[in-house]
């Protein structure tokens, strides 16, 4: 299985939120949305240069086994 998400800005109906895959295309989307937002570089500086070897690094990521 590969990464999920929740989208914790979500506001379910039941209260019971949705995990959902997390392809690397929409990784690297909300990444650089992130990274790019003005407010961001003002406080860190242009991470954008490292995008890569930051997907990199979530591309080493194990989800962990269910718990019953």
């Amino acid at each position: 299985m590969g990464a999920r998400f929740a989208d914790i800005g979500s506001k379910p109906s039941d209260g019971t939120i949705q995990f959902q895959e997390l392809s690397e295309a929409r990784q690297r989307d909300l990444l650089g949305a992130f990274l790019g937002k003005p407010s961001v570089k003002e406080k860190v500086g242009d991470l954008t240069m490292i995008m890569e070897l930051q997907l990199m690094t979530l591309r080493g990521y194990k989800c962990a086994p269910a718990q019953k």
